[in-house]
C-alpha cells in the first residue's frame, strides 16, 4: 500500500498546478518576485535560525548540530512553504505544527534533552518568523538585463 507516496506526490502536483496555471495571477505574472522572495525568506531563516542552535551546544557538538539543524530547517522550511501555497491552512497553524517538528528533530538528532530541543525550536522560529514577516526583499532592486550599460 503506498498511500504516503500517493499523497505526497498528490501535494507535490497541486503545488505545480498552482505555480504554472495561468489562472494564478499572483504566481504565474509574478514569478520572479515570487521565487526571489522564497529564497530571500529561506536564506533569511538559515542565517537566524542556525547560529541561534549553535549557540545552545558547546565547541565540541556545535558541527554536528549545525548539520542537523540545516537538515531539519530545509526540510522543515520546504513543507511548510509547500502548504503555505497549496492549502488555505493558516499560517500561524502552520508555524506552530514547524515549531513542534523541528523541536522534536532536534531533541532527535541532537540527542539533546527534549526541552532543550523545544526551547531551541521556539526561539529560533519565533525570530525567524518575525524577520521573515517584517522584512521583505524588492527584486527590483536588482538590475535586470536590459538595464545593463556597456561602455
Amino acid at each position: 500500500m503506498q498511500l504516503p507516496g500517493l499523497f505526497y506526490q498528490a501535494i507535490i502536483n497541486k503545488v505545480l498546478l498552482q505555480l504554472f496555471n495561468s489562472n494564478n495571477t499572483k504566481i504565474l505574472n509574478n514569478k520572479q518576485p515570487f521565487t526571489m522572495g522564497l529564497a530571500f525568506d529561506l536564506l533569511l531563516t538559515l542565517l537566524i535560525e542556525l547560529p541561534i542552535i549553535a549557540l545552545f551546544f558547546k565547541r565540541r557538538k556545535r558541527p554536528v548540530a549545525l548539520m542537523y539543524g540545516l537538515l531539519v530547517n530545509l526540510i522543515s522550511w520546504t513543507i511548510a512553504h509547500i502548504l503555505k501555497i497549496s492549502t488555505d491552512i493558516n499560517i500561524y497553524l502552520i508555524e506552530i505544527t514547524v515549531v513542534i517538528g523541528e523541536g522534536i528533530g532536534l531533541w532527535l538528532l541532537t540527542e539533546c534533552g527534549w526541552k532543550k530541543g523545544f526551547i531551541m525550536s521556539i526561539i529560533a522560529n519565533s525570530i525567524s518568523f518575525l524577520a521573515t514577516s517584517l522584512i521583505h526583499f524588492d527584486p527590483d532592486a536588482l538590475q535586470n538585463k536590459s538595464n545593463i550599460i556597456i561602455q
